[in-house]
């Protein structure tokens, strides 16, 4: 199960996911390609965006699980410490965290689109996922 730490990380920090730029910039793609792309992209474009995505997705799991750990294994130094005083060490954190989540998600969902098929619904739930995590990064 998940830390505690991790769930008091994540219910404080629910406005900032639920406001966050991340959102709305995967929520705006995914309103601006759908009107656009409705009928032009086949499956097959689909299912290779999706195939195509799924490294990435793993590539972030594996940079984020290797940041962390450098985070934590660096918890008695004074850089860590003033981090912790200014209260910004929960913060790094819960970024490091919720990417991990969002990109094991977003490949969960694209392991389940090749195994049972893809229609335009799960293609446009996967690319609203796609871009949070990376997006996410950046803040």
């Amino acid at each position: 199960m998940f830390e505690e730490g991790f769930i008091n990380r994540l219910t404080s920090s629910f406005d900032r996911v639920l406001y966050g730029l991340d959102l709305l910039i995967s929520l705006l793609i995914v309103v601006i390609i759908y009107p656009i792309s409705r009928n032009q992209i086949s499956s097959e474009e689909m299912l290779i965006f999706v195939r195509q995505g799924m490294p990435l997705a793993t590539t972030l799991i594996i940079i984020t699980i290797t940041s962390v750990s450098i985070l934590v294994s660096l918890s008695n130094t004074a850089a860590i410490r003033k981090l912790k005083e200014d209260l910004l060490y929960e913060k790094f954190l819960f970024t490091f965290e919720f990417t991990a989540i969002l990109a094991i998600l977003t490949s969960i969902v694209g392991i389940v689109l090749q195994t049972i098929g893809i229609g335009p619904a799960r293609f446009y739930i996967f690319l609203f996922f796609f871009p949070i995590q990376y997006l996410q990064q950046l803040q």
